[in-house]
């Protein structure tokens, strides 16, 4: 799920965003141009959209990382039970799990409705104050400063065009946002540290290996289950230049037995 957002993100949705900023500036710039009196006057308001959008998008990014770890939380539930499925047929959990799985999308269904009425409340906000700027232009323009009708229409849709893009680019500003929240729990994980040092030079080092893997008693549990015994004087001998199958029905301990040759 995190990495779809983070490809969102620096996908289209992010050159839209840099030619949604583009025409601002470039429609604003030809208003001073040739009539910077009233894109002076229409400027004072536009910081108000400015500030709508940076607030959308801050409050938007959080509640979509609480979303997220929601869903992730979902997400985890369903592989634990599917994993385990017959586990969990035969203890006649399907309806435990299928509540624990709800209950997270619970979670994620709050956070995503929190998200939108935000992200609705803003956008309306934001569009208020557009429409206001297009009013005063056309009072003012006609008005106050007496601009021909070429002047003002020119002037006008610069300023609209400009206002407009500026809203818009908010859905996509909202996704490189959300992009750039995905990407923490990516990042750390990529940076996560290993507690298993393979360079280390610590402990026993074998200097006559002749490539035979022998146990010898060998007892097991795993550290979050320590009561259960997954392996109890387990004892075989693996001879070089041989293929050895490790043969039983499911849960006897084949694949730990594999992992603790691979450490």
């Amino acid at each position: 799920e995190d990495i779809s957002k983070i490809g969102e993100a620096i996908g289209d949705k992010f050159s839209i965003l840099i030619q949604k900023i583009a025409c601002f500036l470039i429609g604003f710039i030809v208003a001073y141009c040739i009539g910077w009196e009233l894109a002076l006057i229409i400027t004072g308001i536009i910081p108000l959209i400015i500030v709508g959008g940076f607030f959308m998008g801050k409050f938007v990014g959080s509640m979509t990382t609480k979303e997220l770890a929601a869903y992730a939380q979902a997400s985890t539930i369903s592989q634990e039970v599917i994993d385990g499925i017959r586990v969990v047929t035969a203890f006649e959990g399907q309806d435990r799990e299928t509540e624990r799985y709800d209950e997270a999308l619970e979670a994620a269904e709050k956070q995503g409705v929190k998200k939108g009425v935000i992200q609705g409340l803003f956008m309306g906000y934001i569009w208020l104050v557009v429409f206001i700027a297009f009013a005063a232009s056309f009072y003012i323009g006609a008005n106050i400063l007496n601009y021909d009708a070429g002047k003002l229409v020119t002037v006008f849709f610069c300023i609209l065009i400009g206002s407009m893009n500026l809203s818009q680019a908010a859905p996509n500003l909202e996704a490189v946002s959300i992009g750039r929240t995905a990407a923490r729990p990516i990042y750390d994980i990529i940076a996560r540290k290993s507690k298993i040092d393979p360079s280390s030079k610590k402990g026993e080092i074998l200097h006559d290996v002749h490539g035979e893997i022998e146990f010898h008693n060998v007892t097991f549990s795993y550290p979050t289950r320590p009561d259960i015994i997954i392996m109890k004087n387990c004892s075989f001998k693996m001879k070089a230049g041989e293929i050895s199958a490790l043969c039983g029905p499911s849960g006897m301990g084949k694949s730990t037995i594999v992992q603790l040759i691979l450490r």
